[in-house]
This record gives C-alpha cells, structure tokens and sequence, in this order.
C-alpha cells in the first residue's frame, strides 16, 4: 500500500486528482457548449422574433406581387389575342376563353385582396416593432 507522505505516492495522488478535475472541467465546458448552442439560440430567435416575422410577410407579399404580376400578363395576352373585355370572344362565341377569362380576373381580385391585407398587415407589424424598438 502507498503512504501518500512518501513522494511517489504524494504525486500520484496530485496527478490523480488533476486529472479528475481536468475531466470534470471538460464535461462542465461541454455541458456548458451544448446549452448554448441549444438555448441560447432560442432565446435569440425569441428575441428576434418580430423581425423574422416581418421578413416573412414581406417575402408572401413578394410571392403574392410576383404572382399577381404574371396573371396579369396571361391577362394582357388574352385581351390582346381577343381584345379589350373579351368583345372577339362574345362574338365568336369562344366559351372556353371567356370563361378563363372570368376565372383570371376572380383569381386577380383575389390576389389583390390578399396582397392588400398583407399589406396592412405589414405596416401594423413595422408600426407595433418601431413601438417597441423605441421604448
């Protein structure tokens, strides 16, 4: 058995306990980094959370502009190839088109009331965050 007066059995002892408490230190700075990268990150999100809420509505209000924008095309080729309000369709009696016709122009009024409550929607969110940023 070792005498832990003697100086071998002195550092061994010294060297034992460093290394438990160097691997102690270890799992503590590893339990520490897997925390924050795990909660810290919400709390940012959390944080942030008004900001990603306005860059989401501002990329649907660019989806809805974009898809408004090529309704509005297939719309100006149909008024071209018939027209302006279908008048070569009602006379040739095209049903086909002048009911696509209708369809684009519903679907263009939905768009557009879509777009318009995201809009408003956007200008709320920009309006309650500057509140907010300025208290």
């Amino acid at each position: 058995m070792w005498n832990p007066f003697e100086a071998e059995g002195y550092l061994k002892a010294i060297s034992a306990g460093l290394g438990v408490m160097m691997a102690g230190g270890g799992g503590m700075y590893t339990a520490y980094q897997w925390h924050d990268s795990t909660y810290a990150q919400i709390r940012m999100v959390e944080e942030h959370r008004a900001e990603l809420l306005l860059v989401e509505m501002r990329l649907d209000q660019k989806i809805l502009n974009d898809r408004l924008n090529a309704l509005q095309f297939r719309i100006w080729k149909m008024e071209e190839r018939y027209g302006p309000q279908m008048n070569l369709a009602h006379e040739d009696r095209d049903e086909a088109a002048i009911a696509e016709y209708r369809a684009l122009m519903m679907e263009k009024q939905e768009l557009e009331r879509q777009l318009g409550n995201i809009e408003s929607r956007i200008m709320q969110q920009q309006y309650q965050y500057r509140q907010g940023a300025t208290k």
